[in-house]
């Protein structure tokens, strides 16, 4: 069957494969917007990424795990950012889509 997706604001629709993420992925809250039967989908806390952005205080992730494809938002320019060992980088939690 066929599927239309829509956002709340105008963004990019990202396609993405669980298994090319090691098999979960973490989102900003709202980002996700459709998956495969065999994605699981719940809440994470952090505070290990706040601690520059909100002094400690955690904020509300989700977490995708399982196989297939999840289709997220992503709202202006959308850049991919593959990280060295040790290597840090800051980012503003509102710019922020998904990571590993």
């Amino acid at each position: 069957g066929t599927v239309g997706l829509g956002t709340d604001f105008p963004s990019k629709i990202v396609r993405l494969s669980l298994e090319d993420y090691g098999g979960k992925l973490v989102c900003q809250r709202g980002a996700f917007l459709a998956g495969s039967h065999t994605v699981d989908i719940e809440m994470e806390f952090t505070k290990k990424l706040s601690t520059g952005f909100f002094g400690g205080e955690g904020f509300v992730l989700q977490s995708l795990s399982g196989t297939g494809d999840v289709f997220v938002k992503a709202g202006g320019a959308l850049v991919r950012r593959d990280l060295e060992e040790g290597e840090s980088l800051r980012v503003s939690s509102g710019s922020l889509v998904g990571f590993t």
